[in-house]
């Protein structure tokens, strides 16, 4: 991290997720001085609204607009994944929003507590050893590469299966099998755990009917998810979306992260970047 100084910066830390506990925990050890709630109802005090840089949840979800309409131009907040209405009505506000999940570095960094985090799902929910299983990677984006890097620890044999030509390639050098989307149904019969990691629907009815019923799915990708929820409970598949791995099961590492980032940004913003 970075040797800032930021001992007189007050901060405002909002949400219930360890994550955000570890992350005040370190703004207090650093000195700062530190106004933390679950929730977002009281931050209407003149002492808490001294505290210009509020740092918000990954995901952020819903956020009452109340929090916004009372906040000034002269604060700034820290978030992760934040809905697109959010960012407007903070611009209408003249409010500075850094986005945790549009950070490169970070991005990269969270997926390591991700994979460890589906990993360890994968070890307790899946009735066999992980070891040697054959596994289903979906997406080989930023986490599906690390994903595919952990498991072939475990000597899985893995098939990735992605839309782009590129990854498909890419990941030829450490999968054993790479496939596009319509191939999906001459490999799912095969499989022992299924790993989605794409932000679309990639699982509907008519290919979860050619997945085992024991088969382990996990969805990592964001709510709402890439499964037929609906229709796998209705075959009775195992189906289960894990939203939040990091704060689960590495938060101080995780929270460690999302400060880098942002003593990143305070640092770039006094050198007037």
């Amino acid at each position: 991290m970075f040797d800032l100084n930021i001992d007189s910066i007050p901060f405002a830390v909002f949400g219930s997720d360890k994550r955000q506990k570890y992350l005040a925990d370190l703004l207090t050890e650093k000195g700062c001085p530190v106004f933390y709630y679950e929730n977002f109802k009281d931050f209407d005090r003149p002492a808490e609204q001294n505290a210009k840089i509020c740092l918000l949840p990954i995901p952020l979800g819903d956020c009452p607009d109340v929090f916004i309409s009372g906040l000034q131009h002269c604060h700034t907040l820290f978030a992760g994944c934040i809905p697109p209405a959010f960012e407007k009505k903070a611009e209408e506000n003249k409010i500075v929003c850094h986005d945790y999940m549009r950070d490169e570095k970070l991005i990269w960094q969270n997926t390591i507590a991700t994979a460890e985090g589906a990993v360890a799902e994968a070890m307790i929910r899946f009735p066999g050893n992980l070891t040697r299983s054959r596994c289903l990677v979906i997406g080989y984006g930023h986490c599906g590469q690390t994903l595919v890097a952990m498991l072939n620890r475990f000597l899985c044999h893995i098939t990735v299966c992605d839309s782009s030509e590129n990854a498909r390639n890419h990941a030829a050098i450490h999968a054993a099998q790479c496939i596009a989307p319509e191939q999906l149904a001459g490999v799912l019969p095969n499989v022992s755990c299924i790993f989605n990691t794409a932000p679309a629907l990639v699982l509907p009815e008519e290919l979860l009917k050619l997945i085992s019923g024991d088969t382990l799915i996990l969805d990592l990708a964001s709510a709402p998810g890439g499964v037929d929820y609906e229709q796998a409970a209705a075959l009775n598949r195992q189906a289960i979306l894990l939203p939040g791995l990091p704060g689960k099961y590495a938060p101080r590492a995780s929270a460690e992260i999302m400060l880098d980032f942002i003593l990143r940004h305070i640092q770039s913003t006094a050198k007037g970047i």
